[in-house]
């Protein structure tokens, strides 16, 4: 079972929209959705459009257990851990920021850059 459908709803696209996005067809993305096309048999390019368009990683398409949450979520969640916003971002020095991209990629197993969000 995979997320795909439950991960394009969340970010309120279509399969079309998805698809344009990706370069491939509609029935593409509905056979990954039915599992008529598994994960595993696609090419790593057309997976990375596909995880970069919904602003997801891979293992979010594959975990059941996942928690369905943009980058942009992710960063917010780490940040209310220490009583900061997006805002306080920009008061941060670099080694401050560098701890924080750490800590997201060992809470989510992501590289981000944070300073691209502020």
């Amino acid at each position: 079972m995979n997320n795909l459908k439950k991960i394009r709803n969340l970010r309120g696209l279509t399969q079309q929209q998805l698809a344009d996005e990706v370069g491939c067809a509609k029935q593409y993305i509905s056979d990954i959705e039915r599992e008529v096309r598994h994960l595993n048999s696609i090419k790593w390019g057309t997976l990375d459009k596909i995880c970069k368009a919904l602003d997801c990683s891979v293992y979010d398409l594959v975990d059941e257990k996942v928690e369905i949450l943009t980058k942009k979520e992710k960063i917010e969640k780490i940040l209310n851990k220490y009583d900061m916003t997006f805002d306080d971002l920009k008061k941060l020095n670099k080694y401050q920021i560098k701890a924080l991209e750490s800590e997201f990629h060992d809470v989510y197993n992501e590289n981000v850059r944070i300073s691209f969000y502020f």
